[in-house]
C-alpha cells in the first residue's frame, strides 16, 4: 500500500514564480490530501545552501551537484514499494519516478530562436531535441510507469521526440482572481507584453512595432534577458510609447490585464500558454500565432499569420465585444484548479489500483 509521495522537480512549489512551478504546487497539494509527502526541489535546495549573491558560477556548480544527487535519490526512492514518485524528469533532469508531468519550455524545435539564445539554453533545448545526448535519460524514461502531457501538441511532441506515449491533462490555471472583471466598461486601446526573452519571441517587436502608430502604448513586463533589454532600449531610443514594468506583483498583473485592450503572444511553439488564459479571463484579448498548443484552446478569430495582421487586429480593436469577452472567459475557467485536481486525483487511483 502507497504511504509517501516523494516529489523529484526542478520547480519551486514553495513560492511559484512561473505557471510550470505553480502546476507542481498544485500537484503537491493533491499529494498531501492522501500521503505523506517528501521533496527534492532543485531551486529550494539552492537556496537553502547558497545564501545571499555568491555568483552565478558558484550556483550552477552547485547545480550540477544537485542534478547528480537527484538522479541516485530517485533511483533509491523508485525501488520502494511503498512511495509513488512523481517528477518533472526530461532529458536535461534525467530522474528515475512512477509519474511525470511533461510541460517542455516553449520554443522548443523552433529554429527561429536558435540564434539569440544563450549557450546554457541552445544546449538545454539540443538534449530536447536529440535524447541520444542524454543517456541517463534514456534508462530513466523506462522506469515510469504514467506519462502526463500539458496539452496535446506536448503530447505529438514527446511521442516524436522520445517514443512516448502519453495522456493528455491541461495543467491548472489560478483562475478566480482573474474572472473579477466588468466587461462593460471601455478600455482605451492598449497592448500588453509579457516575458521580454529571446525564447518568447522578444526580436518581433521591432516588426511588430512598424505596423501600428508611435503613440500607441505598449506595457511589458517580466524577467527580461540581454535581447529583450536590448531590443526595449532600442525602440523607446526610436520614440515608441513602450515602458518596462520588470517582474511585478500578482496584483499588479491583475491590474494591467484588467485594463489594457489586448495581449500579444510572440511565442512559437508555446506547449501550453497560461498567460493567455489569464488575459482571457480578465477580458484582455489575446492576438495570438497558430503555433504550439495555443489552438487548442483560442478562438480563430484571434489567430495572426504574421506581425502585419497582428497589428492590424489589435488597431481594430479585435474581440471588443460582451458576449465575445464571456465566451472567451469561460473557455478560461475550463482550466480551474479544481479541474486538474480532479483529474490527477482520478489518474493517481488508477495508477495505485493497477501498478502497486
Amino acid at each position: 500500500m502507497i504511504n509517501r509521495a516523494v516529489i523529484i522537480s526542478i520547480n519551486n512549489t514553495k513560492s511559484p514564480t512561473t505557471g510550470g512551478e505553480y502546476v507542481f504546487k498544485v500537484i503537491k497539494d493533491v499529494l498531501m490530501q492522501k500521503f505523506v509527502v517528501h521533496e527534492l526541489s532543485i531551486p529550494a535546495m539552492i537556496k537553502k545552501w547558497i545564501k545571499g549573491d555568491n555568483g552565478k558560477f558558484l550556483k550552477d556548480s552547485f547545480g550540477v551537484w544537485l542534478y547528480l544527487y537527484s538522479f541516485l535519490r530517485s533511483l533509491y526512492e523508485r525501488k520502494k514499494r511503498e512511495t509513488i514518485v512523481v517528477t518533472s524528469c526530461s532529458p536535461i533532469f534525467p530522474v528515475f519516478g512512477h509519474v511525470v508531468y511533461h510541460q517542455p519550455k516553449a520554443g522548443l524545435c523552433e529554429p527561429l530562436y536558435r540564434p539569440y539564445l544563450p549557450f546554457k539554453l541552445r544546449f538545454g533545448f539540443s538534449l530536447h531535441e536529440n535524447e541520444k545526448f542524454s543517456p541517463l535519460w534514456l534508462l530513466a524514461k523506462k522506469s515510469y510507469v504514467l506519462h502526463l502531457s500539458n496539452s496535446f501538441y506536448t503530447r505529438d511532441l514527446i511521442k516524436r521526440l522520445y517514443g512516448i506515449n502519453s495522456i493528455v491533462l491541461y495543467p491548472p490555471v489560478r483562475i478566480p482572481p482573474f474572472c473579477r472583471s466588468d466587461f462593460t466598461k471601455s478600455r482605451k486601446l492598449s497592448l500588453v507584453i509579457v516575458k521580454p526573452k529571446a525564447v518568447n519571441g522578444i526580436m518581433l517587436l521591432p516588426e511588430f512595432v512598424k505596423f501600428v502608430p508611435k503613440n500607441f502604448p505598449i506595457l511589458v513586463i517580466g524577467d527580461a534577458d540581454f535581447l529583450g533589454f536590448k531590443v526595449m532600449k532600442y525602440l523607446k531610443k526610436c520614440g515608441w510609447n513602450i515602458k518596462y514594468l520588470g517582474r511585478v506583483s500578482e496584483e499588479a498583473k491583475l491590474k494591467l490585464f484588467g485594463s489594457a485592450s489586448h495581449y500579444l503572444h510572440l511565442g512559437l511553439n508555446e506547449t501550453f500558454g497560461m498567460t493567455i488564459v489569464e488575459t482571457m479571463a480578465k477580458g484582455c484579448v489575446p492576438v495570438v500565432p497558430k503555433s504550439g498548443a495555443i489552438p487548442e484552446f483560442v478562438p480563430n478569430i484571434l489567430f495572426y499569420s504574421d506581425l502585419e495582421e497582428a497589428a492590424q487586429k489589435i488597431m481594430s480593436n479585435v474581440g471588443d465585444d460582451y458576449n465575445f469577452k464571456k465566451e472567451i472567459r469561460k473557455i478560461a475557467e475550463g482550466f480551474r484548479e479544481e479541474i486538474f485536481k480532479e483529474k490527477f486525483t482520478f489518474y493517481l487511483n488508477i495508477f495505485e489500483r493497477n501498478y502497486m
